[in-house]
């Protein structure tokens, strides 16, 4: 599950779309077939950040719900990154400050549990939004900082 997770982003940057999409579809297929709902749960978060990559946010809100609701009934921290995509992708659809504060919220809950990775892909996601909604200032701090975890924690 793991490996075809990460391939899925890895041939879509690699700019082989439709194997992404194929890869996709595995992911898909094994967290039915697994069901395990930490396997199910990661595959949605790396489904999600695939959507996200593509620029659609209708399957990126709709991979979100789905992780949110299956981390809440397993008590999963993964409900967090659920809200993060869940933020940007209900902005981009309707820009709002409300959604900058529940990709916010995910993030600080994602923080709180120590986990640094994603967190500049995140703050990525988060300096969109503000730029949509013209605050340019905020933008660029989260991207800032952002390239500061970047230089620290080495993830490329």
């Amino acid at each position: 599950m793991a490996c075809a997770a990460i391939d899925t982003i890895v041939l879509w940057l690699l700019g082989f779309a439709q194997q992404s999409t194929d890869r996709l579809r595995t992911v898909q297929t094994l967290s039915k077939e697994l069901r395990n709902p930490h396997s199910s749960a990661f595959g949605l978060v790396f489904a999600g950040f695939t959507s996200q990559l593509r620029r659609n946010p209708l399957a990126v809100q709709k991979t979100a719900d789905e992780l949110i609701q299956l981390s809440t009934k397993h008590a999963m921290h993964l409900v967090s990154m659920g809200e993060v995509l869940k933020g940007w992708a209900l902005a981009q659809q309707t820009p709002d400050v409300k959604h900058i504060e529940l990709l916010r919220t995910g993030l600080s809950k994602w923080r709180e549990t120590g986990a640094e990775l994603m967190v500049p892909y995140c703050l990525g996601l988060l300096a969109e939004t503000q730029r949509a909604l013209g605050r340019i200032e905020d933008a660029l701090a989260s991207v800032k900082k952002a390239l500061s975890l970047v230089d620290i924690n080495k993830e490329r």
